[in-house]
């Protein structure tokens, strides 16, 4: 069955790129959010937790793309 269900995922993010762009976005913003709230928790400001953030999580666009080319659905859409 877990791989009926990747297959689903995948059509879902070829058919549906716009959804799954938004999910991702919602996504990389809550664990940014959270990765913030986690150094201001150990004494880091507000501005500063922010840019520790962004730089152990790397660019947004990086990190979608490495998602993006995990699944099956890239190497079909490359062909």
């Amino acid at each position: 069955m877990h791989w009926l269900y990747k297959l689903i995922l995948g059509f879902r993010a070829l058919f549906r790129k716009r959804q799954v762009e938004q999910e991702m976005d919602e996504e990389l913003r809550g664990y940014l959010d959270a990765a913030v709230k986690e150094k201001m928790r150990s004494g880091m400001g507000p501005k500063d937790a922010l840019r520790a953030a962004r730089v152990e999580m790397g660019s947004f666009e990086a990190v979608k793309e490495e998602v993006r080319s995990a699944g099956w659905e890239a190497t079909l859409e490359a062909l």
